[in-house]
């Protein structure tokens, strides 16, 4: 599995690498959306802003971070806003078109990614669980496998 992994998260790299370098170096054409659309409003407001050079950057950021194993998760924290927006935009503002180019495969693999490693990430999310009594009590998975529970649930421990 560990195999697997590095060529998904290899993958997903070179993906947000090729695509973001292209922006600044034009490797290949990308094909711009019909004038008028909604597609080129938005990317009328981003592009002049400087907002999607800064985007783009992030992306190569996250890109390197995520295809070496030992950084994959921050590269993965990294690039999951970007994916999110990837997504939202092509559901939401192209209706649909182009959302099985890429934008679908590179979520597939951040999300292969993230399931892989859920456990590094489970600390994030509170686990509730029904004490002997009436109350219920939160509990909270640490990193070092230690767990800390409070009667207030929602609440983190000092």
């Amino acid at each position: 599995m560990k195999l697997i992994s590095n060529i998904a998260g290899v993958l997903l790299g070179l993906i947000f690498n090729v695509v973001a370098l292209n922006y600044f170096f034009h490797f290949f054409q990308m094909p711009a959306p019909p004038a008028g659309s909604p597609a080129a409003m938005f990317l009328g407001a981003m592009i002049p802003t400087g907002y999607f050079a800064f985007v783009k950057v992030l992306e190569i950021i996250g890109g390197i971070l995520v295809a070496i194993p030992r950084t994959r998760l921050l590269g993965l924290l990294m690039v999951g806003p970007i994916i999110v927006n990837f997504l939202c935009f092509h559901i939401f503002v192209t209706k649909g078109a182009g959302l099985f180019g890429l934008p679908l495969p590179v979520a597939l693999l951040s999300l292969f990614l993230l399931w892989l490693n859920r456990a590094t990430f489970s600390f994030l999310l509170p686990h509730k669980v029904s004490g002997p009594g009436s109350r219920q009590r939160s509990r909270y998975a640490h990193p070092d496998n230690k767990v800390v529970e409070t009667l207030v649930p929602g609440v983190r421990p000092p």
